[in-house]
């Protein structure tokens, strides 16, 4: 599959409806020991958006070799959380961590310390909660709230604290666009790209062009894909690299596997290319992960590292991806027959 042919997947994923499930993963200090983690010095582990819309969650416990310096030289997984998406999340997110250097403890050689990563969600609001939050959201719409006609729109696409209605789900998404809300812009233009019912594509680009120019990173990497590649439009591959480097700008991993991609394979630029491929990896997206994974492999701009093209299609394969669940089976050794 090549890079360029994910709009139509980009675009199916975008939903009208907030998610309701909240991530809310925490580090278990009981079960540090002596040698800790500065979690001032790393972001939070991401959550993965496959695992978070399974709503899996769990207790994974790790352990990190730390240098004398405090940073991570080695990490294992210890006990499964249950779901392998979450281990390896928590895994290299703490990894970026400065930890207390050994020396603090009275250790003149790097030391294995332990750590747990606790992967909770909000608990899950009741039939009388979401019908109480429809009502007030329907109130605050019918007073002109674009925010509040753009979650009554979701509300009505997905029975949210209602019945099913999907007329008046579009009627409150298009007024609430009208009223120039982002998120509705770029929800209404992909229902009318996507959706063989409401099928409007020049309308549809019309909108998630005023949501892109609002600075919806979404909007943009949708316009700017189908810039660059043409598909579904006019191609335009200067102005789709521009819109695609604004998204980018603000940490879309997406449009930095996509320009990516163009750029090693169609715009002359490999190595830069291949910086965002990394980007995008570093921040969990699977087509990025295998990218990187193949290249690795091949040793195509970068040494020949099979070891962490391994790594890399684990994590991918873990997110769904299948070429890199192939990738695997062709890579590990399959246990001997009995």
């Amino acid at each position: 599959m090549t890079l360029l042919k994910v709009l139509p997947a980009l675009l199916a994923s975008l939903a009208i409806l907030p998610a309701q499930a909240e991530e809310a993963g925490r580090i278990d200090r009981s079960a540090a020991r002596r040698i800790s983690a500065d979690l001032k010095t790393c972001a939070k582990p991401v959550w993965p958006k496959e695992a978070l819309r399974k709503e899996q969650t769990g207790t994974v416990s790790l352990a990190f070799l730390i240098g004398l310096d405090g940073k991570v030289l080695e990490s294992r997984v210890e006990k499964s959380s249950g779901h392998v998406q979450l281990d390896l999340a928590a895994q290299d997110g703490l990894a970026k961590c400065a930890f207390t250097p050994p020396e603090s403890v009275g250790r003149t050689e790097p030391t294995w310390t332990k750590m747990q990563y606790v992967w909770t969600l909000e608990a899950k609001k009741t039939p009388a909660q979401q019908q109480a939050e429809f009502e007030k959201d329907k109130g605050l719409a019918t007073r002109g709230d674009a925010e509040a006609m753009y979650r009554l729109s979701g509300a009505y696409a997905t029975s949210y604290g209602t019945e099913r209605n999907k007329e008046e789900s579009m009627r409150w998404l298009r007024q609430s666009a009208e009223l120039g809300y982002s998120l509705a812009q770029e929800a209404l233009g992909t229902v009318l790209i996507m959706d063989h019912q409401q099928r409007n594509p020049e309308e549809g680009w019309a909108w998630l062009e005023k949501a892109a120019a609002q600075g919806r990173a979404s909007a943009q990497t949708t316009v700017g894909i189908s810039l660059l590649s043409g598909r579904g439009r006019e191609q335009d591959p200067v102005r789709g690299r521009e819109m695609l480097e604004k998204s980018i700008a603000q940490g879309n991993a997406m449009a930095m596997v996509v320009l990516g991609g163009w750029l090693l394979r169609e715009g002359g630029e490999p190595q830069q290319g291949l910086k965002l491929i990394e980007e995008a990896a570093d921040k969990q997206d699977r087509l990025a992960q295998f990218t990187l994974g193949e290249a690795l492999e091949k040793g195509e701009l970068l040494p020949q590292d099979t070891s962490r093209a391994l790594e890399l299609y684990k994590r991918s394969a873990a997110g769904g991806y299948r070429p890199a669940a192939r990738a695997l089976d062709r890579l590990q050794p399959q246990p001997a027959k009995q």
